[in-house]
């Protein structure tokens, strides 16, 4: 990619349709377009593509798990004026909210599950989905599992986000788990109201996304500490639950009118902002985040790999 990276927006038009640069609602596409080249990717119309994941694979193609459930791989999406063809790999899923693949295998954290899925006889439909952990409970459509693509060690890290985004209705709403290779599931932090992705900075320490709402004035990224408590207490019931117990003691419960430096010096598990982001003028409601690891022209002052 050279001087610039690109940022593929995945779009409802027609196949036929090649791809066009995209303008900027804030009049900064000029700007924007010295750094990054925003490229619209065209999808049949008869493909209602609802996306939750990507995962970029080893081959030069496109893994993308949708909100309905399939896995969809993508040949041709980062030509420069893309006119992808489109595969269905699975389906049958419930919200693919984290895709990642290692050693042949996609693995795909869906609302009740993180799922190992493979074609073992080569046809290019999945054939094989294994179970590695469903620890947690879901009772509500509005319970989101946000997973990290594979880790160095084979591990997932998995954020689930509470009930209906503010109640706690089924076991570890609101906690982060890490997912060995074997299944094997280890809690890490609590506290979370409701994720938009989970990944690595550049040395390998994990964050996630967190929006804007109850104990979360703007959306933020946050370091995803092992026994860190997040900020929303209505998930404390999850440390009464043997994966809980693991964390140790409930973490005194922030005071709503206090300031969070101050309850961060108060309770020693609570973990503050690592970036805030301002509400509209930089989103709602983030979702994924990457480390740019590209030649892009950044400022002098990111001219090391930046997370974006």
């Amino acid at each position: 990619m050279n001087a610039r990276t690109e940022i593929l927006a995945a779009c409802l038009l027609a196949a036929p349709v090649a791809a066009q640069e995209l303008g900027d609602a804030w009049g900064t596409a000029d700007r924007e377009a010295e750094h990054y080249r925003i490229v619209e990717v065209p999808v049949p119309e008869s493909l209602a593509l609802e996306c939750g994941s990507f995962c970029p694979l080893p081959n030069g193609r496109l893994a993308i798990g949708t909100r309905r459930g399939e896995i969809l791989i993508v040949d041709g999406a980062f030509d420069a004026l893309p006119k992808p063809r489109i595969q269905r790999f699975a389906a049958g899923l419930d919200e693919v909210l984290g895709l990642g693949f290692r050693d042949g295998a996609f693995y795909a954290t869906q609302q009740t599950e993180l799922t190992r899925i493979t074609d073992v006889d080569g046809d290019g439909r999945a054939d094989r989905f294994e179970n590695l952990s469903d620890v947690w409970g879901f009772g509500h459509y509005h319970e989101f599992a946000w997973g990290s693509g594979v880790q160095p060690d084979g591990s997932v890290y998995v954020v689930l986000g509470l009930s209906e985004s503010y109640y706690y209705k089924a076991p570890y709403r609101g906690f982060a788990f890490r997912i060995a290779a074997d299944g094997t599931t280890t809690a890490v932090a609590s506290g979370i109201r409701s994720a938009g992705g989970v990944g690595p900075n550049e040395t390998g320490v994990m964050f996630y996304v967190e929006s804007q709402g109850p104990w979360n004035g703007s959306c933020s990224l946050k370091h995803l500490k092992q026994g860190g408590f997040m900020g929303h207490p209505i998930c404390f019931p999850g440390y009464d639950l043997p994966l809980g117990r693991a964390l140790g003691p409930k973490p005194v419960e922030p005071q709503t009118k206090s300031r969070l430096t101050t309850e961060c010096a108060r309770i020693p598990e609570l973990v503050p902002y690592a970036v805030a982001f301002p509400y509209r003028r930089m989103g709602q409601s983030i979702t994924a985040f990457r480390v740019d690891r590209t030649s892009a022209r950044l400022p002098a002052s990111c001219s090391s790999p930046t997370t974006v």
